[in-house]
């Protein structure tokens, strides 16, 4: 029998359980010390020697190592120095049996301390990770202490997180074992305030920081205590998944003991109706008359996962990270490192924006999970003995249905209804995305009181698009409807609908801006903050203090004080709060004007043909051209051309162009005509450029050929159809008629390094000048290319045909990129019409970031670093480390 006989569960099949040392033993005398723990789990599954306890890697035996035949390997904390607490729960301490933080001591709750009988053990687990099977994962910066025994009756694993070095920390990819400060804060808020939220969970019960060697230069470290029913996952199965079905080896292949061991813990453990389920009386093979029992755990997995991310959904929160290491066997919510409440509703929305798939984005957070089921199925195989072509339709349907059922009853009861009216519910999710409503704002103005008229108000003042008012209004007409039929009129039994839609529409979560607030806190040691945010989001069903703290974004006041930012802090406030300012610097211009929404929806199309052609274009060429009629602007291109003169006048770069709804009226229309023809979307890399009458502009460069989110350069910017990673749309808002000035480049079949991106010069010498071509666009018109320009502009003057008389070039620049080559450095929801904050803080940083051709002055500078800072933590994060390193390189060279 390959289980080692019928029905065995003999401990003897099982590698020695190797005694260890503790770092030290807490005092019996504290509620830390007198913890009692059952430790079956890990004896059950194996525990194998490990490290001796000083987190050393090389020659100490404590060198990484595949664990075959266990779940575990010996481990333990690898001591912090001068421990802090940081973050305690109150709730989550009760839990497990302990009090109040006066009784308990930063170095027991970071594992300095042990209990006396704990039993510290690193997990090993495997992982499909963005679809591929990555082979042995594990515990590499955490451990687990083992199952306590809580009053409330019932067991809770202990795990803590960040506790250095052991056998299974993948140390050549320069991992340490530990965790920054920041990432723990954040882990230990999301956990407490998914509890809070009802969203089953593991919790977060303390942060502590401390230092991991005696180098003061080294940022603080933190260690996260959490608790949980179990810390196993659906990777912890895959450690016996056989050889030949994937490139990389699992630790314990085809070793079904450990599998039907791991198997029937938790089947006993945490699926009692599945537990009671008896073996087959039909099969005489008894593998096959158990298996019975292994499908119906199987099935319960699959359901309870499926209820989980219905709850997500409901909430608009997604798991940024579906691998089947991180999703628990219990049904709860586990690792929230990349978990993430959206604002805006955009079916994209992956919650990082350092995510180049869509694979774990929030439209398709059913799919994946379900897709994890599958795989789940695939590693019980030789348990539950049926096809794997059946078994897979079969979890398939349960998930599905059973996701149906849990997200429909969801959102029946967020809209207060007695029934489910799942076109309603999807036909408001819909309406939300359409118009980029807030989440979490929109459901919580629901349950407001008030008319028809103030609901829709409300609603669309937290659009960041289109908010389609007559739209709303047709949606809670249909509403009304449906609540009137069931509670004989709109206000009937009103009191008790909005009560009860009030217990599961939450006013507060964790956004990423509380999140960064709290993370913030931590670092400069601000406990109290700490302790008011943690107090704020375990209380997400009541108003909060400060209404602020419910906007899908920080007032501005949250990120920027003038008395700390500099002489030009003052003046970078008025830039990014009055719109005011703007509209009397271009009085032809409009700032977050209600008719900009609707000329963002007048796009161009183009037919089949037409986009073939562009197609070929681009990829012989590397450029198109589209004539001026064929780009019927919504808006105001001389008035833009102005604008620009405007801004140079006053010292203002042209990038500030992008402040006005005309500049972004143009990039919504635009937009979805390069999708059309490229494949691709905004990278919300958008300049503007003023150049005044007799100068050159723009020396000759190679456009964009680094990856400049990963610093390095890619072995190609070209697809293998020779369609490119990346494109530069310019659009002139006056003449460049050859005799001028125009847009020169080298076309692709004349330049030698396009298809690999390199530096070389296509120009060697004046001999090769025959080389450039000049691209003469009228205002409105468009260039597309992607390759080397060459310049913009001959000293020549541009020159106004109505009046004769030579005025600046002005023109937009907006790039387009694959999210391969290049990440956006805004978020996709704030279009079309982002806040003023966010377009005068992305012209600032624009400017810095290509501040040798902008050449301002110091002072100005500055300004423009005091904008970009206000807003820097809405921006992608690789986008704002390549701004600050041009400000701060350019504030040397200015002797700052």
């Amino acid at each position: 029998d390959i289980f080692g006989g019928p029905g065995s569960d003999v401990e003897g099949d099982c590698p020695e359980v190797t005694p260890l040392a503790c770092c030290s033993v807490a005092d019996k005398e504290s509620w830390w010390g007198s913890l009692c723990f059952n430790n079956v789990m890990q004896e059950r599954f194996g525990i194998k020697a490990g490290n001796d306890g000083h987190g050393g890697v090389g020659g100490d035996g404590n060198e990484y190592c595949m664990v075959e035949g266990a779940s575990f390997i010996s481990a333990r904390p690898v001591p912090i120095l001068d421990p802090l607490l940081v973050c305690l729960s109150a709730a989550a301490v009760a839990l497990i049996g302990g009090s109040s933080e006066n009784e308990v001591t930063a170095a027991q709750l970071c594992g300095n301390e042990l209990p006396p009988a704990a039993s510290s053990a690193a997990h090993v687990y495997c992982g499909f990770q963005f679809g591929e099977f990555a082979g042995q994962l594990g515990d590499g910066a955490a451990m687990s202490l083992g199952e306590v025994v809580v009053p409330m009756g019932g067991l809770l694993e202990l795990n803590l997180k960040g506790t250095g070095r052991n056998r299974l920390t993948r140390w050549w990819n320069g991992a340490t074992g530990r965790k920054a400060l920041g990432a723990m804060v954040r882990e230990f808020m999301v956990a407490e305030a998914l509890a809070a939220l009802g969203v089953p969970t593991t919790r977060g019960v303390a942060v502590v920081s401390g230092r991991a060697s005696e180098h003061s230069s080294e940022e603080p470290c933190a260690v996260l205590l959490r608790a949980a029913q179990t810390f196993l996952r659906f990777g912890s199965f895959e450690v016996t998944l056989p050889h030949h079905q994937h490139k990389r080896p699992s630790p314990s292949p085809s070793d079904w003991q450990l599998l039907r061991r791991l198997a029937d813990h938790c089947i006993d453990a945490y699926y009692p109706t599945v537990a009671a389920v008896p073996n087959s009386t039909e099969e005489e093979d008894p593998v096959l008359a158990a298996s019975t029992r292994y499908r119906a755990f199987i099935f319960e997995v699959t359901r309870r996962t499926a209820r989980l991310v219905a709850v997500w959904q409901c909430l608009g929160a997604i798991h940024g990270m579906l691998n089947t290491d991180n999703l628990s066997v219990a049904g709860v919510t586990l690792d929230h490192g990349s978990f993430a409440f959206m604002g805006a509703v955009d079916g994209g929305f992956v919650g990082s924006m350092s995510e180049r798939s869509d694979r774990y984005c929030f439209r398709r957070q059913q799919e994946t999970s379900r897709w994890a089921c599958e795989r789940f199925s695939e590693a019980l195989l030789v348990l539950h003995c049926t096809d794997p072509q059946k078994m897979a339709l079969e979890v398939t349907s349960a998930f599905d249905e059973e996701f149906r059922l849990a997200y429909d009853d969801g959102m029946r009861k967020k809209l207060g209804l007695k029934t489910a009216a799942p076109d309603l519910a999807g036909s408001l999710v819909a309406l939300m995305e359409k118009t980029g409503a807030d989440w979490t704002c929109t459901f919580s103005a629901l349950t407001s009181t008030g008319s028809k008229r103030d609901l829709v108000e409300k609603i669309c003042s937290f659009c960041t698009g289109n908010c389609l008012r007559s739209e709303w209004e047709a949606w809670l007409d249909r509403y009304i409807d449906i609540v009137s039929m069931e509670a004989s009129s709109w206000d009937g039994a009103s009191a008790g609908r909005l009560l009860a839609m009030s217990a599961v529409n939450p006013q507060v979560v964790p956004r990423q801006w509380l999140l960064k607030r709290a993370e913030d806190a931590a670092e400069s040691s601000n406990h109290e903050e700490l302790r008011q945010i943690l107090n704020l989001l375990t209380r997400p069903y009541e108003a909060p203090d400060n209404p602020a703290d419910t906007l899908p974004s920080p007032p501005l006041a949250a990120n920027i004080d003038p008395t700390m930012l500099g002489p030009m802090g003052h003046k970078a406030v008025e830039l990014l709060e009055d719109a005011d300012f703007w509209r009397r610097l271009c009085p032809d211009l409009c700032v977050a004007s209600m008719d900009s929404a609707a000329a963002c929806s007048s796009n161009f199309n183009l037919d089949g043909d037409r986009v073939a052609l562009l197609r070929t274009a681009m990829k012989h060429d590397g450029l198109f051209l589209l004539p001026p009629e064929a780009l019927p602007w919504a808006a105001d291109l001389s008035a833009l051309a102005q604008g620009a003169a405007a801004l140079h006048a006053v010292g203002l770069p042209p990038c500030f162009l992008w402040v006005y709804d005309e500049a972004w009226i143009m990039l919504a229309q635009i937009s979805a005509l390069l999708r059309q023809v490229l494949d691709m979307d905004c990278c919300f890399d958008l300049f503007a450029f003023c150049v005044p009458p007799g100068q050159p502009w723009l020396p000759p460069h190679r456009d964009r050929p680094y990856v400049i989110d990963r610093r390095e350069l890619m072995s190609s910017s070209v697809h293998a159809d020779g369609m490119p990673m990346y494109a530069t749309c310019w659009i002139p808002l006056n003449d460049t008629p050859q005799a001028s000035s125009c847009l020169m480049c080298v076309p692709r079949p004349l330049d030698a390094g396009y298809q690999d991106a390199s530096d070389i010069n296509p120009i060697a010498g004046l001999h090769q000048l025959d080389k450039v071509r000049c691209l003469s666009v009228d205002a409105g018109g468009a260039c597309v290319l992607s390759h080397r320009l060459f310049y913009w502009g001959k000293i020549g003057d541009a020159v106004d045909v109505k009046e004769s008389r030579p005025c600046p070039r002005a023109a937009l620049s907006i790039a387009v990129a694959d999210k391969i080559f290049e990440l956006p450095r805004l978020a996709r929801h704030m279009l079309p019409l982002p806040p003023l904050q966010l377009r005068v803080a992305l012209a600032a940083g624009q400017t810095l970031l290509r501040d040798k051709l902008s050449s301002q002055d110091a002072e100005t500078m500055e300004l423009l670093w005091q904008c970009f800072l206000a807003c820097s933590k809405q921006f992608g994060a690789d986008f704002a480390r390549n701004v600050y390193a041009s400000y701060a390189s350019t504030n040397r060279v200015n002797g700052g």
